[in-house]
Parts: structure tokens; C-alpha cells; sequence
């Protein structure tokens, strides 16, 4: 394996310093779209506030997976597909207006399924804690004539992920997984301080490493976007199929050693 520290400042940890799940909720909901710097009025194009999503489903001691950012409910709307409403959590599985958030079904298919992996075990979160609009999104508002103030977000993820860390962290320290599995290259090389798309993809590699997170070492694997897979990239599919067969023993070793439990039981 190989070894990362990860910095993490004792100023930015001693201000998030929740002693269970809810009160990190709590902290999530209220402090975090300043502590991002996220914009005023930030609303989807029908005035709906655009929310931060903390963990739901989060069991400690298990798997945890960390996307990029939440996805959100879509209406059809004059022949458009519109976001209009935040979900309920990270992956939400639930079925909304238009389908099932097609990111529940992306980590279900492509990730937990193959590695016997059940949402119970695992501790389910992002890295960006808000939905995050695309040009096309913001241009949705002016094609509706909302008078919604539209932001670009997506455009500035990496701003938003770096200020993200010491919220990622916390959530590390307060479940203590066995294993973490990032998605996508963008928060492997977030979490991991790379820079560069070639170094980033390069991380993807299914071979878990540590990290040092405050005083203690965890383990940590980096997986390709299970959107890419779900598209039948065949590059990244063989890259996948291939490393969840190396994986899913070590894994399952992992979690019979303890049980998981979930954070104030």
C-alpha cells in the first residue's frame, strides 16, 4: 500500500467539533454554504432553495463513499428537463417526479451490487454538499424567464472542494471507515492534493492506500465515476471490472472484523 498524509489544520477542526451524527447535521445545514462561500439566493429557477445535503444513511466503522456533489430532482417542463428541488440525501434512492435519481442507481449498479455491498454498511456522502448548476442549468433560467438569480456553480468546483476538505475530514473522524472509496478523479485528487487531469486519472487505480486524517491512519481507494461506467466506457469498464475483483475479499475481510454501527447507538 501506499502512504499519503492528508493536513488537516487544528483551527478547522476545532470548528466543527459535533459529538454525533445530528449535531453534525445541524452544522452542515447551517454553516456550511457560507463556509464555502457559496452565492446569496443560491435557488433553483422556481425560488426553491438549493440545500446542503449531509449524510443520512452514514453507519460507522464500515465503507465510506464520497461522491463529487449531490444531484437534484427534475421535472419536464416544456420538453425540458429542469432542476427543481433539492433531494432528500446523497444517492438518494428514493423515487422523485421525473425517475429515480440516476446517481442512486449508478452507485447501487456499478459499485455496491458487484462488491456485496449492502447501503447499511456504508457511510454515503459527497464532497461539495450542494447541487451544482451547469451552464445549461443557468440557462434554463433565462429561457423559464425566472427572474431567479442563475450562478454557474459547476464551473467552480474545484473552489468549492478545497473549502470542502475540512468538512470531509470531520465526516472521517466521526464515522472511522474501514475503507474509504472516492468516485471520480476530481475528488481523488482533491483528497489527495493532485493537480493535473493525467495525475488525477492516474489515481484511479483500485489499490488502497492510507491516509492520515488527524492522529489516525485509514485506508483509501480511488474508483473511476460510476456515470463513465454506466455510459459502457469501455477503458474504464475493464479498469473497473478488473479492480472490484481484486478488491471484493480484501473488503469483505475488512468489514467482518467489527460490526458497523450507526454513530450514537
Amino acid at each position: 500500500m501506499s502512504f499519503i498524509h492528508l493536513r488537516l489544520c487544528a483551527e478547522e477542526v476545532k470548528s466543527m467539533n459535533p459529538e454525533n451524527l445530528a449535531e453534525y447535521q445541524t452544522e452542515v445545514y447551517r454553516d456550511y454554504g457560507k463556509s464555502i462561500s457559496l452565492p446569496d439566493n443560491y435557488c433553483f429557477l422556481n425560488y426553491e432553495p438549493v440545500k446542503p445535503l449531509p449524510p443520512v444513511q452514514a453507519t460507522a466503522g464500515g465503507i465510506m463513499i464520497v461522491g463529487a456533489y449531490p444531484s437534484a430532482i427534475f421535472q419536464r417542463i416544456n420538453k425540458r428537463i429542469v432542476p427543481v428541488k433539492n433531494l432528500n440525501e446523497p444517492f438518494d434512492p428514493a423515487s422523485h417526479d421525473v425517475s429515480k435519481n440516476k446517481s442512486a442507481d449508478e452507485l447501487d449498479q456499478k459499485i455496491l451490487e458487484p462488491l456485496g455491498i449492502t447501503r447499511s454498511m456504508c457511510w454515503i456522502t459527497n464532497l461539495v454538499k450542494v447541487f451544482l448548476f451547469k451552464p445549461e442549468h443557468v440557462k434554463q433560467f433565462l429561457d423559464f424567464k425566472s427572474s431567479a438569480a442563475g450562478f454557474s456553480t459547476r464551473d467552480d468546483f474545484e473552489i468549492y472542494a478545497k473549502k470542502s476538505l475540512p468538512w470531509i475530514f470531520r465526516e472521517i473522524e466521526l464515522s472511522q471507515p474501514k475503507l474509504i472509496i472516492t468516485l471520480g478523479a476530481e475528488v481523488a485528487g482533491n483528497m489527495r492534493e493532485v493537480k493535473g487531469k493525467k495525475a488525477r486519472n492516474d489515481l484511479l487505480n483500485y489499490k488502497i492506500a492510507k491516509i492520515m486524517v488527524g492522529q489516525r491512519e485509514y485506508r483509501i481507494v480511488h474508483f473511476a465515476h460510476p456515470g463513465i461506467l454506466m455510459r459502457g466506457n469501455p477503458k474504464w469498464l475493464k479498469i473497473h471490472n478488473e479492480g472490484l475483483k481484486e478488491l471484493k475479499a480484501d473488503i469483505q475481510a475488512l468489514l467482518t472484523k467489527e460490526n458497523c454501527v450507526q454513530p450514537g447507538s
